[in-house]
């Protein structure tokens, strides 16, 4: 088990307040080739394999996250120093929440993890490809619903637009992804499932000792 970042955008960091997000996707470093699959393979050593199409193995990696794992969300931010001298303290604001304050903004990447008001904490994790994502799971990614434009048609001879969070999540996902991995190409991934809780990461080591 161990403690690390990780990056969200504004949208997703709003989805995890609301409780809309306990899922999220991340590319599998390295890709298995074309016609090779990846298998899940949890043992002291090894977390996953990838096999030819006879089943031969070819490498075993281990993934970058495990069950029990915390993670503290980096999110664009902006540190905000007290004018009043009888109130020294240092606020930090949010761009998920405060994007209308007057501030300028620092990359998520660059949040200290100090600054960090939401914790995860790894409940599962597997391995699949991008487009394998289940309707229910596409929802726990907490994206909004999108219309194919492509739906049923009714009895009245009209169009019904066929929604879908899947269709959601590959938007979300062609944005973030399309030129390393866009969608269409059904990269591997690595799923993790977790908690979410509204802390810092440091708070809750304390409470727990």
């Amino acid at each position: 088990m161990t403690d690390r970042p990780i990056i969200f955008s504004g949208s997703m960091v709003r989805a995890l307040l609301e409780g809309r997000k306990t899922q999220t996707r991340r590319l599998l470093k390295p890709q298995p080739g074309e016609g090779h699959s990846a298998y899940l393979y949890p043992t002291a050593n090894v977390d996953w394999q990838v096999r030819n199409k006879m089943g031969v193995v070819l490498s075993s990696e281990r993934l970058p996250f495990t069950l029990g794992d915390r993670l503290y969300v980096r999110e664009n931010f902006c540190v905000l120093k007290s004018t009043n001298p009888n109130k020294p303290e240092i606020e930090t604001v949010f761009q998920a929440s405060d994007e209308d304050f007057p501030c300028k903004w620092k990359p998520s990447i660059h949040m200290p993890r100090a600054a960090s008001r939401i914790t995860l904490t790894v409940e599962a994790v597997k391995v699949e490809r991008v487009q394998d994502v289940s309707e229910g799971d596409a929802k726990a990614e907490g994206v909004e619903m999108e219309g194919t434009g492509t739906g049923r048609i009714d009895v009245h001879g009209h169009e019904i637009e066929q929604e879908s969070y899947k269709l959601g999540f590959s938007t979300i996902w062609e944005r973030l992804n399309a030129k390393r991995a866009p969608w269409d190409s059904n990269p591997w991934v690595v799923a993790v499932s977790f908690s979410v809780v509204k802390a810092n990461i440091d708070s809750l080591k304390s409470e727990a000792a």
